[in-house]
């Protein structure tokens, strides 16, 4: 079940080309098969593992809700290499459900200010002690405020989306309101937020990446076993074809032909 040790024996034996006794062929054929299988289900283990790390950092960094905590937390359980990040998770989690009224989460604390100052702005009292000067500069930081309040809304609802299309949408609205630079912000936890966006939209597009790459490959090797008579190759092909989404007409064809 170990792919370092099929990969070794494999290294270690040499090409099906070098073998004079059939069956040593159709064995290795085999053998290679099944390492390929053990690739692919590693990769979605380290997908899996990945995913799992980013929701843990990113719910203790930016929330406050303790039954998600221990949900996260009960599903990531099996997962060992994730204890750092559980551990910490975790602490956060028992000192929320200790302190359950402590602090207002900032966003609120924000939007409170935000409304606190368009009542001092709409006050008839206050506006002529605060001068055209001082009124005109609140008026533009409050707009200010109030467009990133809402940006901020938006970058924690992504921060549990799994979707390449509307990270890299969300990505592309705040770097056209200039908000990849941690300097423009003006709430307290934008950057982070932005920062933790770009982290996700990078790992999106890696595994993007690797599974175009790993499709085409696949389809290749499809194209190249839709003559062949090597059961196992078609087996093993087969196998990794259906964790990606390959040409479904070649998968077709090669699975009449097994």
């Amino acid at each position: 079940e170990d792919p370092e040790v099929v990969r070794a024996v494999l290294e270690k034996v040499g090409a099906a080309e070098k073998w004079i006794l059939p069956s040593g062929a159709r064995a290795y054929k085999l053998a290679a098969g099944w390492l390929s299988k053990l690739e692919a289900e590693q990769a979605a283990k380290d997908s899996t593992t990945a995913y799992l790390e980013h929701q843990l950092v990113a719910m203790n960094h930016f929330s406050s809700d303790p039954a998600g905590m221990r949900a996260l937390l009960a599903s990531s359980e099996a997962v060992g290499a994730l204890l750092g990040a559980r551990s910490d998770l975790k602490a956060k989690c028992t000192e929320l459900e200790l302190k359950p009224f402590s602090d207002e989460p900032a966003t609120a604390a924000v939007s409170w200010q935000l409304a606190l100052l368009q009542a001092w702005l709409q006050s008839a009292a206050l506006v002529p002690l605060l001068g055209a000067t001082l009124g005109t500069a609140l008026r533009a930081r409050r707009e200010a405020v109030g467009k990133q309040v809402t940006v901020q809304k938006t970058l924690e609802a992504c921060m549990f989306l799994e979707e390449l299309a509307k990270i890299e949408k969300v990505h592309s609205d705040v770097k056209a309101a200039g908000l990849t630079v941690p300097e423009a912000w003006l709430v307290p936890a934008g950057p982070a937020l932005c920062a933790a966006l770009a982290q996700r939209l990078e790992r999106l597009q890696l595994e993007a990446k690797a599974e175009e790459e790993a499709v085409g490959e696949i389809e290749s090797q499809m194209r190249e076993l839709s003559t062949s008579l090597d059961l196992p190759a078609m087996h093993a092909t087969l196998a990794r074809a259906e964790r990606c989404k390959v040409n479904q007409e070649l998968k077709g064809a090669l699975q009449t032909r097994c």
